[in-house]
């Protein structure tokens, strides 16, 4: 069957989208998890390489970012929204925030009574889109 038929919808969260900027990883440390490649192969990257009917073709997209998220991440998702925008004007995207969660504790919280707003967020555009 055909995967891309059947998604409807994609979350991101708390992705490096790219690996450059005025806040860096050091670079043995981005090959040694990434490949040499990485400048290509990271989401960034392959959007760059995208046509525009790839990007136009993609499902909705619900992108969040905890509040207090690295600067690199920051950017990172700052710079793949702009150039997402670019590509595609009528991709069907949606930003949100984590409130109050740094870049690993959204997912912990998830079931502890506290900090589960993105969760329910997640949930509704889910439900909404699905």
């Amino acid at each position: 069957p055909d995967l891309k038929a059947r998604v409807r919808g994609l979350v991101l969260m708390a992705s490096l989208y790219h690996y450059d900027g005025p806040i860096m990883l050091p670079p043995e440390l981005v090959a040694a998890y990434y490949g040499e490649t990485h400048a290509t192969d990271c989401p960034y990257g392959l959007l760059q390489e995208a046509s525009k009917e790839t990007v136009a073709s993609l499902p909705s997209l619900y992108i969040v970012r905890s509040e207090n998220e690295p600067e690199l991440v920051k950017i990172g998702q700052r710079d793949f929204v702009t150039l997402l925008k670019e590509k595609s004007p009528v991709v069907n995207m949606q930003e949100a925030i984590a409130d109050g969660h740094n870049h690993i504790s959204p997912h912990v919280a998830l079931s502890s009574g506290e900090g589960e707003q993105w969760g329910e967020d997640v949930l509704a555009w889910m439900k909404a889109h699905i």
